[in-house]
């Protein structure tokens, strides 16, 4: 391409207001500060001198979910990725718009872009962990978990909540694990030392049944025996129901 020919397309493309950058600052820190209504005025006004702004798009979209107008944030946030349809933050935050609408499907769809834009966007892995429990696909909500702690490590909250899903599933002894590093990283983290208190506890009960049942059934067993077992037996039925209700933290 001549230079001639390269000067003339610089000269076609459409020049940025020198303004909206600085405007856009102006209203970043002013959204961070909580002043919503007087940083949404000046995103509505970037968005009438630059109509494809997606930046503008996006945070005022963000602002209309803060202040509880999800549907308007998820108008305004699906016009910003038309705009700019690579970027990860503007897939999350349409997804928490949904998931906050209790639209888990399209929370789930929208995480999903997130992280295939960006796949180490760790926020969007522990929010789809979230959606898919929601949705009982129990098994990919523990995978997206691990990924989320494999990306921030140190996120107790999430040590936490991967352990409750674990032992929902009947792996306590996973389940465990996981609040043991909960404990690493939050040492007085009361709930995870009172759920790993109830699940051994649990354990020691099943492990003491089953010896019973093992000596019950056995032809050597006398009948005295049998009978003292059969107490032993009952006496561990009302701790064993107990036990066997739901564990929560």
């Amino acid at each position: 391409m001549s230079r001639s020919k390269r000067r003339q397309k610089r000269t076609q493309q459409p020049q940025k207001n020198p303004l909206i950058k600085s405007s856009l600052d102006q209203a970043v820190s002013l959204h961070q500060s909580g002043e919503l209504q007087q940083a949404a005025q000046i995103y509505e006004q970037i968005i009438t001198v630059d109509p494809e702004n997606a930046d503008a798009f996006h945070l005022l979209g963000v602002i209309a979910s803060q202040l509880g107008n999800r549907e308007t944030a998820i108008d305004l946030i699906a016009r910003a990725i038309e705009l700019k349809p690579s970027r990860s933050s503007f897939h999350y935050n349409l997804g928490k718009a949904f998931q906050e609408e209790g639209r888990e499907e399209e929370a789930e769809l929208s995480y999903r872009r997130a992280i295939e834009v960006d796949a180490k966007n760790g926020d969007a892995h522990l929010n789809l962990s979230i959606v898919l429990r929601a949705q009982d696909k129990l098994e990919e909500a523990i995978q997206s978990y691990k990924q989320a702690l494999e990306i921030k490590p140190n996120n107790v909250e999430a040590h936490f909540a991967l352990g409750n899903l674990l032992k929902q599933q009947g792996k306590f002894e996973e389940a465990i694990q996981s609040y043991k590093q909960a404990l690493e990283i939050k040492p007085d983290y009361a709930a995870a030392h009172r759920l790993i208190a109830r699940i051994t506890q649990h354990q020691d009960y099943d492990d003491g049944l089953k010896e019973m049942e093992d000596q019950l059934e056995d032809p050597e067993t006398t009948e005295e025996q049998t009978m003292q077992l059969c107490f032993g037996f009952a006496g561990c039925i009302k701790p064993i129901e107990t036990l066997a209700m739901p564990i929560t933290s």
